[in-house]
């Protein structure tokens, strides 16, 4: 492959997403009203897995209902037992010591009554190339709406999960934060993240500051959109629309998609492989 094309090539989309990440960002006003939240019971060590639950009484659902979540260091989201989320956050922040956030719409998930939110986080614990380890596990969730809020403070539950484990040597790569996973599902029974499971024997949560606090210190949204469970295809349209800026030279890219009724977001996606697989053509 033509090193020089493809830095240049890759330079841009960067550059397209740092322009994107950093409009959406400005546009957060709202502050943060909720708590991070961890374990009382477990103690922090590397590859530790915790489940987070708790149940809210909506008296209506809106339109769109956005949740601001971050976690130290990655968790799966599920409400009313439906998943939302796969493998949600990064490793740690845009810097050593800041921490990013995802925005996720959960409207569509939501009921009037009675909901349940159970998150699975799962708390590296230990340094590499890419994560600088805050020391403490950790999960924060904001979602602000007009007629409610749910916010994780002490009255979320808590418990490790014990179905993970870590498995024995050898240990990955140093460059690597996470652990080999250890996974027995004799020990997976409980519907934990389920509406109607009975959580009275679960861990309160504690508390551990509000959002800025040590060791998470500042908020920063994710560039790149979470794996929202919404289909593929929509998920790989909200990535090209990452790298692309829209509303610009929709002539353009209506051209260069080659052919007439395609959409100008998959023309986007189509010109992105066009432009990558043409500079690995090169060096074939």
């Amino acid at each position: 492959m033509n090193l020089k094309v493809l830095s240049i090539v890759m330079g841009l989309l960067l550059s397209l997403c740092g322009y994107r990440a950093t409009a959406k960002s400005s546009e957060q006003n709202v502050e943060w009203k909720a708590k991070w939240i961890s374990s009382g019971t477990t103690r922090e060590q590397p590859n530790t897995w915790l489940n987070f639950r708790k149940e809210v009484n909506l008296p209506n659902v809106p339109t769109s209902v956005i949740a601001r979540i971050g976690a130290d260091s990655k968790y799966w989201l599920w409400i009313n037992g439906k998943p939302v989320v796969f493998e949600g956050g990064l490793k740690r922040g845009p810097n050593p010591l800041d921490t990013y956030y995802d925005e996720v719409e959960i409207a569509p998930y939501l009921k009037r009554g009675e909901n349940t939110i159970a998150v699975l986080l799962w708390y590296f614990g230990r340094p590499s190339f890419s994560h600088n380890d805050s020391g403490k596990a950790g999960l924060l969730f904001d979602c602000q709406t007009p007629s409610f809020d749910i916010l994780s403070d002490d009255s979320w539950k808590c418990e490790a999960n014990p179905a993970y484990g870590t498995c024995p040597p050898p240990d990955p790569n140093m460059r690597l934060a996470e652990s080999n996973i250890r996974y027995d599902a004799r020990k997976a029974g409980r519907a934990w993240h389920q509406p109607g499971f009975n959580a009275d024997e679960m861990p309160q949560a504690v508390e551990n500051g509000t959002a800025g606090s040590r060791p998470w210190n500042k908020l920063v949204l994710r560039a790149v959109s979470a794996s929202v469970n919404a289909g593929r295809e929509t998920h790989a349209d909200a990535l090209v629309d990452w790298f692309i800026i829209p509303n610009i030279h929709r002539d353009v890219i209506g051209a260069l998609a080659g052919a007439t009724g395609i959409t100008e977001r998959g023309a986007r996606r189509r010109r992105i492989l066009q432009i990558l697989f043409h500079s690995s053509k090169k060096q074939v």
